[in-house]
């Protein structure tokens, strides 16, 4: 594998840490009609689908780390089983990241380029899955021997470390593919049919009351 370099990415989803704090003791909320239980950790993964039932988006399969009941309504948070990875672009006034979104026009040719660009480099055992929530790698391999580097640069507020991976040209721009260091928190909404469902961007007042749960749990 060549060698990888770390670049800090601008930090487009609310931070890690902030859920982290949260998962020690189960702790309990009546007064909003809240509960947040911890999951064990042997649990199994939950499939989340993706927040639209007509998007083409594979779903993605979590590590749940808690549920949280709420108003009525239960919600799970964990991570991707998989690494998560984003396919970026530098920005031409600075040296920052711009991820591509899944409403990109280009965004399912530039994934295709990008698959087989990572299989060229990490072999077939290595795939890149357009899941939704954040795009995943699916496949084992060593990060190890970026440890150190990763290390070095952690602890920068407000930003999230990310290592890169590969660099590829589509359509005469360059993007790169970048490994999520700190874990991704997603939010899925369970259904009377048991079905978890992705909250995307769109629930903004949902996440806002969750991540408010995590805050108010977490201090």
């Amino acid at each position: 594998m060549k060698s990888s370099l770390l670049v800090v990415l601008a930090l487009l989803v609310s931070s890690a840490e902030s859920f982290a704090n949260i998962f020690g003791v189960p702790r309990y909320r009546t007064a909003a009609q809240s509960s947040l239980t911890k999951c064990p950790d042997d649990a199994s993964p939950i499939p989340f689908l993706p927040s639209s039932p007509t998007s083409l988006l594979t779903p993605i399969e979590i590590y749940p780390t808690c549920t949280i009941t709420h108003s009525s309504r239960t919600f799970h948070i964990g991570t991707p089983c998989d690494n998560s990875i984003s396919i970026c672009r530098f920005s031409n006034e600075d040296d920052s990241l711009i991820p591509l979104e899944d409403s990109d026009p280009e965004f399912d040719n530039v994934v295709s380029v990008a698959g087989k660009v990572i299989e060229e480099e990490f072999g077939e055992d290595l795939q890149l899955v357009k899941t939704c929530g954040v795009l995943t790698l699916c496949g084992e391999i060593d990060w190890e021997e970026d440890e150190e580097q990763e290390t070095e640069a952690a602890g920068q507020d407000d930003e999230e470390e990310v290592e890169m991976l590969l660099a590829f040209e589509y359509d005469n721009r360059e993007y790169n593919v970048v490994r999520m260091v700190d874990p991704v928190m997603l939010v899925g909404e369970e259904s009377a049919s048991g079905e978890v469902r992705l909250i995307g961007e769109d629930g903004g007042e949902v996440l806002e009351e969750i991540e408010k749960i995590f805050l108010e749990e977490g201090m």
